[in-house]
């Protein structure tokens, strides 16, 4: 099952699961906590679930997410995403494979539905999975001065934001920073080889 919600991902498989442990901060280290996420689609319909982690429960679960042990019996009981997130894990034999890390620039307005949108740049992967300690060997993801513009909608989207995107023509385009790094770093594999 290695780099199996990447093939579904491309595959558009109509059910799938993504794991994600996420940390926050010019220094992640100093956060207070580790956001574990799970972001399952079932055919159109995207369903995520968050839970954040203190700093010292986090530390009791890499195991878990790392060498694949099980995880303390408190994750398991807790009924919180702790629970799904391992469930999942063990169940598709899934471990990290790559860490993304951006800058986020972020809006948000509250009317009728919930309207976010995000600004995404300074784009890296790399595949040393150390998510608290320094990024190394990164790779940049996008073109200089580029960025990703993420809209996401809780509801039906409001008639301002048609008229802006009439107004500057934009195109709805399926961006999966997972699967730009995971490209980025078979790339980076092939070209790396030598030759006996």
């Amino acid at each position: 099952f290695a780099y199996k919600a990447y093939h579904d991902k491309l595959a558009g498989t109509a059910e799938r699961h993504k794991l994600r442990v996420r940390a926050y901060g010019e220094d992640p280290s100093q956060s207070g906590f580790i956001r574990f996420e799970v972001k399952s689609r079932f055919i159109s319909c995207i369903h995520k679930i968050t839970v954040d982690m203190p700093m010292a429960d986090y530390e009791d679960a890499r195991p878990a997410i790392y060498d694949r042990a099980l995880p303390p019996k408190r994750f398991i009981d807790d009924g919180s995403v702790s629970k799904e997130f391992f469930r999942l894990q063990r169940q598709y034999n899934m471990t990290p494979t790559i860490l993304i890390q951006y800058r986020r620039e972020a809006y948000e307005k509250n009317e009728v539905a919930r309207v976010r949108t995000n600004f995404d740049d300074e784009l890296v992967a790399s595949r040393n999975l150390d998510l608290l300690g320094p990024l190394e060997c990164s790779r940049s993801l996008l073109k200089y001065g580029n960025a990703i513009f993420e809209i996401k909608l809780d509801g039906a989207m409001p008639f301002w934001m048609h008229t802006l995107i009439q107004k500057y023509n934009l195109q709805n385009r399926a961006v999966s920073k997972f699967c730009y790094g995971i490209r980025s770093e078979a790339r980076f594999s092939a070209m790396g080889r030598h030759e006996d």
